[in-house]
């Protein structure tokens, strides 16, 4: 890969000041006293070294990056480059990855990170290697790596925050109807139940979130019989202005549906795109379901997004960290 030749002095200089103004505004202490809050939104991501050919050559692989499931590609994370080490407010970024030529000559480029170290939340990412040509060799390698860090930073981020802050009546609403709780953001105060079904909405009239919970008989996960009781709850819960319109699971693009491990219990993460038949509303959805075996039924919670005309990446990923909270 070509070394790419130094960035604009003035453009790096706006970004930083971009950060600096961030933090005069957000730079209160965290519980404790003992950090400041760090700067930035979720997933800007500060890419920062001193040798140019790296910080372009990772800056360059995560600007690449995209987010899964939505109807349009969009980039996962905001990307500023710094060519120097991480000083000054730069220190106080949400999320910095660090390149660090050392010199080392075994071939390997290594990936590392720390939390918290001069703001909170806070991840580093540190990626170590002899030279700009060998981090570029292995830029698919370690970009997988460095993203995966950085989405799993942003997601314990959001979980953590929705269990110090979020909605206690949708929470109690939810553990009446299913002996299950689901922290959503305070700020989504419209809701709504019928039978084993709970659906709680922040209401924008630009970009609207929405959280879904409800359960169904059965004892394994299968994706094919989840998206036919999916299509039938929603037409059921959340029905268009006429009767002939109502939600519906987009069968183009297939629902992708993967069982992961979490915490210990197995859960199928489906993630696709919605639609209203008889209308022009759509947009993604992303659903966890777990089977409750004691009960013997499933439990979904489902995470949905209606925004026309804007970027839908963040506002799904900030949603789905409230998935994780169901418990």
């Amino acid at each position: 890969m070509k070394r790419r030749p130094a960035r604009n002095t003035l453009r790096i200089a706006t970004g930083l000041m971009t950060v600096v103004a961030v933090l005069l505004l957000t730079g209160c202490k965290d519980a404790g006293g003992l950090k400041p809050k760090s700067g930035g939104q979720p997933y800007d991501v500060v890419v920062t070294g001193g040798d140019s050919g790296a910080v372009a050559t990772v800056g360059d692989m995560l600007r690449s990056v995209t987010v899964a499931g939505l109807p349009q590609k969009e980039r996962a994370f905001r990307v500023k480059a710094a060519e120097s080490e991480p000083e000054g407010a730069m220190k106080y970024a949400r999320c910095i990855v660090w390149t660090v030529d050392d010199g080392d000559g075994n071939g390997t480029t290594r990936v590392r990170f720390e939390r918290d170290v001069y703001a909170k939340p806070q991840i580093i990412i540190y990626v170590c290697g002899p030279s700009a040509a060998l981090k570029s060799k292995n830029a698919r390698r370690t970009g997988r790596t460095v993203s995966a860090m950085i989405n799993r930073f942003e997601r314990d981020a959001a979980i953590a925050e929705l269990r110090r802050r979020y909605n206690a009546k949708a929470a109690q609403t939810a553990d009446s109807l299913f002996g299950h709780t689901i922290c959503v953001a305070p700020e989504m105060t419209g809701m709504k139940t019928g039978q084993d079904f709970i659906w709680v909405s922040d209401q924008s009239a630009t970009a609207m979130g929405n959280v879904c919970v409800y359960s169904y008989r059965g004892d394994s996960l299968d994706a094919t019989r989840a998206v036919a009781v999916r299509d039938s709850v929603m037409r059921a819960n959340i029905p268009g202005e006429t009767p002939q319109m109502f939600m519906v699971t987009a069968a183009t693009p297939q629902p992708a549906a993967t069982v992961r491990d979490f915490g210990g219990k197995k859960v199928m993460v489906m993630r696709g795109l919605w639609e209203m038949e008889g209308g022009a509303m759509g947009g993604p959805f992303v659903s966890h379901s777990v089977a409750d075996t004691a009960r013997g039924r499933i439990i979904t919670a489902e995470a949905f997004v209606f925004a026309p005309g804007k970027k839908k990446g963040n506002i799904i990923r900030q949603l789905e960290a409230a998935l994780y909270t169901l418990k």
